[in-house]
């Protein structure tokens, strides 16, 4: 977080968390950015409770509940699940995906998929359209393999990003996920900054220190 925030070194910036869960990553980027404006999706009503319930939400800070990917409407959502506990009483709800799940399956044999549900989904063009953002300075992806969905999704609305930092899978843990390289393939306007075990943080190379009037 330190390191993000001298890069993205602005007092105001908007940050959007694709796949925000509890919103503990949430509280950090509050944490690291105070002044930030923060739009976080979850697609997961489990998830969701438990954002609202650890107090995510703040006056900067909103909640959409809805999946991001490459269309518009309702898509099927493949629930996770598994060991039961008392923060997670109807199950694990860390790895559920809009993507079928493949080798996570057989790799993390305790986490289940045992149920499908229809829900909200948007693409980023349509939300920076509707929210009239010209500028973001920073997304958080966690989408467990619908890494390429988001993008597609977002063709006109990532060229006005700032910084991009999402998960890779180069181990076909669900079906569709993207490797490291189909991901820099598919950011043509974006330069791979830095390289994580399964994580990447990737900057426009048109827009990296564009900090507009909001510093």
């Amino acid at each position: 977080m330190e390191e993000l925030s001298s890069l993205i070194s602005k007092n105001h910036p908007v940050i959007l968390e694709i796949g925000c869960n509890d919103g503990t990553d949430t509280k950090r980027l509050r944490t690291a950015f105070p002044k930030a404006t923060i739009h976080c999706f979850e697609p997961d009503a489990r998830a969701q409770i438990r954002f609202v319930n650890n107090g995510g939400l703040d006056i900067c800070t909103s909640l959409h509940r809805t999946a991001v990917g490459a269309v518009d409407g309702k898509v099927i959502f493949n629930v996770s699940s598994g060991r039961e506990n008392l923060e997670m009483p109807r199950g694990w709800d860390l790895s559920g995906s809009i993507r079928k799940p493949l080798s996570v399956l057989t790799e993390v044999p305790w986490i289940k998929f045992e149920n499908q549900v229809e829900v909200a989904i948007t693409t980023l063009d349509l939300f920076f359209e509707k929210y009239e953002l010209s500028l973001v300075d920073f997304i958080w992806m966690d989408v467990q393999g619908a890494e390429l969905d988001v993008i597609r999704g977002g063709a006109k609305a990532l060229k006005s990003v700032r910084y991009l930092y999402t998960e890779y899978d180069d181990g076909g843990l669900y079906d569709g996920g993207a490797t490291l390289l189909e991901i820099c393939r598919s950011l043509p306007d974006f330069t791979l900054l830095k390289r994580y075990a399964e994580d990447a943080l990737f900057v426009n190379k048109n827009l990296g220190n564009k900090r507009s009037n909001n510093t």
